[in-house]
C-alpha cells in the first residue's frame, strides 16, 4: 500500500487479541404511562445530567404532501399558550439545556438535555411544545420559506443529488419514494391545515415512547411524565410493514449538473433488515467493503489509485427496507473506472472467502467500536431508539457480539453468497450528464432524474 506521494506505507502489523468479549445490554427498565406511552429509563449517578427524549412512530413516510412531516417538526418549538419563540428559546437557555427535534422517515420526536436538577422543569418545557404547538400564521410561513431556502441549497449539493437518483431507482411506488424534505413544488403547495392534520394524525394514531438517560429521581421523573403527556393518546396496534419493490435487474439513474468536474456516485441494493439471521454476517461485510479506513474500497480507490478523498459503504436501516449502498466522489475520467471496481468488489464478497488476517482485523475494529458506542447512557438511549423504530429488542445486539465473537471464513462464507447475488443493482451518480451515461450504460440504460 502506498500514500499520496507514491511512497511505500509503513504499517505495522495488528495486534489481534485472544480475549473476546462478551456483552449484556446495560441495565434499564421499562414501565408504561396510563395512557399506554412506553418508557424506558437508563440510569446513570456518575454525571449530573439527565437526557429526555419522546419520540411518535410517525414520520415523512407517512405524510401525503412531501415535506410536511419537516415544516411540522419544526414548528413543535415555534410557540405555545404558555410561550413564544423566542420565549421558549429564552427558558431553555435559563437553565442551561438543549431543546432539538428529529425528523425522520419513520419517526418524529423531540429531546431536551441538561443538568439534572433541572428534570422536571426540561420535562415541562418538552411537554408543552409536543403537547400544545399553535402553529401560528406567522411561523408556518417563515418555517416554509426556510424549508424552501434549505432545499434550493440542497439541489446544488452532489450528495443530496446522487441520494435523490439512487432512491429513484432503488424503489418505486412506496411511502419512501418522495424526497423526505419535499420538492420545491410540494413546499409551495402545503398549507397550515395540512400541517394540522399530519399533526393529529401522529398525535392520535401512532406509539409514543419516551426514554430518559442520565441522572434521575425515577418517582419525581415518572410522576412528572405521566402528568405532562397524559393527553397524548399512544396506539396499540402495531405497525405493518409495507412491501418494498425489489428490482429485478440492473437500474441506473443520474442527475446532471452542469459543468461539474466531479461524479458522485452511490452503488447498492436492498437487503436483510436487522431481525434477519443474516444481518450480523451483513454488518461485517459491509465494514469490510467501506467501513473504515483499510477497507476495500478505500483502499482501492483512494490509496491504490488515489481517485479520491475517501470512499464508504454503510446499511441504512429504515422500518420498511434496509439497503446497502457504496459511495464516493471522483473526477470524470475516473468514473467509469469506479463503478467497474465496485462492481468487482461485489462480485468478490459473493464468491471469494474473506481471507482470515482480514477478518480477524475487522472483527476487532468492530468489537471495539462497539465497545465505545456504549459508554454513555445517551449512547445506550441512542441503541434503544434503534430497537424501537426497527422493531427489534436487545437481544440483538447480544447476539451480534456472539456472532462476532465466533465467526469464522468458513461459517461466514454461505452468508456471503446469500446477500451479495442481488437480483438487481442500482448504479447511481449526479455530476456531467455525458460522463454519466456513458459510464452507467455498461451496467443498463441510463435514466434522468430531475431533482427540484
Amino acid at each position: 500500500m502506498f500514500n499520496s506521494c507514491g511512497k511505500p506505507l509503513n504499517i505495522p502489523e495488528p495486534t489481534i487479541t485472544e480475549k473476546l468479549p462478551t456483552f449484556t445490554f446495560p441495565a434499564h427498565s421499562v414501565e408504561y404511562l396510563s395512557n399506554s406511552i412506553k418508557c424506558f429509563f437508563v440510569p446513570d449517578n456518575n454525571q449530573d445530567l439527565v437526557h429526555i427524549s419522546v419520540k411518535a412512530k410517525y414520520g415523512a413516510a407517512n405524510e401525503a404532501i412531501p415535506g410536511t412531516e419537516s415544516i411540522m417538526a419544526n414548528l413543535l418549538t415555534c410557540g405555545t399558550p404558555s410561550y413564544s419563540t423566542l420565549e421558549l428559546a429564552d427558558a431553555v437557555d435559563a437553565i442551561g439545556a438543549g431543546l432539538r427535534v428529529s425528523k425522520q422517515w419513520d419517526s418524529t420526536g423531540m429531546s431536551i438535555g441538561g443538568l439534572a436538577e433541572f428534570g422536571t422543569e426540561m420535562i415541562k418545557l418538552l411537554a408543552d411544545c409536543i403537547c400544545n404547538p399553535l402553529f401560528t400564521d406567522a411561523e408556518f410561513s417563515r418555517i416554509r420559506n426556510e424549508a424552501i431556502s434549505e432545499l434550493q441549497y440542497e439541489i446544488t449539493d452532489p450528495r443530496f443529488t446522487s441520494s435523490r437518483a439512487f432512491v429513484s431507482a432503488l424503489i418505486h411506488n412506496h411511502p419512501y419514494s418522495h424526497s423526505r424534505i419535499g420538492t420545491l413544488e410540494s413546499l409551495q403547495s402545503i398549507t397550515e391545515s395540512d400541517v394540522k392534520e399530519f399533526y393529529q394524525q401522529m398525535r392520535t394514531n401512532a406509539e409514543w415512547y419516551i426514554v430518559v438517560s442520565g441522572r434521575y429521581n425515577y418517582p419525581e421523573v415518572k410522576a412528572e411524565l405521566e402528568q405532562q403527556f397524559a393527553t397524548l393518546t399512544s396506539t396499540t396496534t402495531k405497525r405493518e410493514v409495507i412491501p418494498v419493490e425489489v428490482p429485478t435487474s440492473a437500474r441506473t439513474a443520474y442527475v446532471h449538473l452542469p459543468e461539474s468536474l466531479q461524479s458522485t456516485i452511490l452503488v447498492g441494493f436492498p437487503t436483510v433488515d436487522v431481525n434477519h439471521p443474516d444481518y450480523p454476517a451483513l454488518h461485517i461485510l459491509v465494514t469490510i467493503l467501506g467501513g473504515y479506513f483499510s477497507s476495500r474500497f478505500n483502499s482501492i480507490l483512494r490509496e491504490e489509485k488515489g481517485y479520491t478523498y475517501g470512499a464508504f459503504a454503510s446499511v441504512d436501516n429504515r422500518f420498511h427496507i434496509s439497503d446497502i449502498s457504496v459511495g464516493t466522489s471522483v473526477g470524470n475520467q475516473h468514473t467509469a473506472d469506479t463503478l467497474r471496481i465496485i462492481n468487482e468488489e461485489f462480485t468478490k464478497i459473493a464468491t471469494e472467502q474473506i481471507p482470515e488476517e482480514e477478518l480477524q482485523l475487522v472483527v476487532q475494529f468492530m468489537l471495539g467500536s462497539f465497545a465505545r458506542s456504549t459508554e454513555t447512557p445517551q449512547q445506550i438511549a441512542g441503541f434503544i431508539h434503534g430497537m424501537e423504530i426497527l422493531d427489534t429488542d436487545v437481544s440483538y445486539y447480544e447476539r451480534f457480539v456472539q456472532y462476532l465473537s465466533t465467526v469464522t471464513p468458513q461459517s461466514l462464507f454461505p452468508a456471503q453468497q446469500r446477500l451479495f447475488s442481488p437480483s438487481g443493482i442500482v448504479y447511481a451518480a449526479s455530476g456531467d450528464g455525458e460522463v454519466l451515461k456513458q459510464a452507467l450504460s455498461v451496467f443498463a440504460p441510463p435514466q434522468e432524474v430531475v431533482v427540484n
